[in-house]
């Protein structure tokens, strides 16, 4: 399989999910990707990102989103994401992208699903050795580059995928779970 077409699979994916469904699913996303790069995320990006996955979970939990909350705290990511001091690796601005777009989703200012284009994006994790900043770089995508199924960046995506389903499967059976359980489930 081609990296461009899983990417892509992945997000069709989180696009077909019933919206609860769906809200579980990145709240168990955006728990990862707040582990994933909590010691990268600039200022209080750590505490930010916590915060926003908290909103993700208590909507999908209750059934609705406290949109004064999420449009506070899309207002602190867009500080954070426009403050020229903010550097790091492509994959954690994809990722407070992600946050940025679920807090914007939430309060009703972008239509749902909105941060479903990012997550693949924020999946492409950076090497160990490249978390210190290395200035402007061009990146070539190769459409058809096939998938390692043996890299970061594809195995967290197949991670994606296993979410997805659980969060579809979940949702089919009516009852709402926790997903703190879930992302115990699929990340170990």
């Amino acid at each position: 399989m081609r990296l461009l077409d899983l990417g892509l699979s992945v997000q069709r994916q989180l696009r077909d999910l019933p919206y609860p469904a769906y809200l579980l699913a990145m709240g168990v996303i955006g728990q990862e990707l707040q582990d994933i790069y909590a010691d990268l995320l600039p200022g209080d990006g750590d505490m930010l990102a916590r915060q926003t996955v908290d909103t993700v979970k208590v909507a999908y939990l209750s059934g609705q989103a406290t949109v004064d909350g999420a449009w506070q705290l899309h207002r602190r990511w867009e500080k954070l994401i426009e403050d020229p001091a903010t550097d790091g690796p492509p994959g954690m601005f994809s990722a407070m992208y992600v946050f940025d777009l679920l807090a914007c989703e939430l309060a009703g200012k972008m239509k749902p699903r909105a941060a479903v284009g990012q997550v693949t994006n924020a999946a492409k994790l950076p090497a160990p050795e490249a978390c210190e900043p290395v200035g402007l770089r061009l990146v070539r995508i190769d459409p058809a580059e096939q998938a390692d199924e043996g890299s970061p960046a594809v195995r967290l995506m197949r991670k994606f995928e296993e979410v997805t389903r659980l969060a579809a499967r979940q949702h089919n059976t009516g009852q709402r779970c926790d997903p703190g359980q879930l992302h115990s489930a699929v990340f170990g």
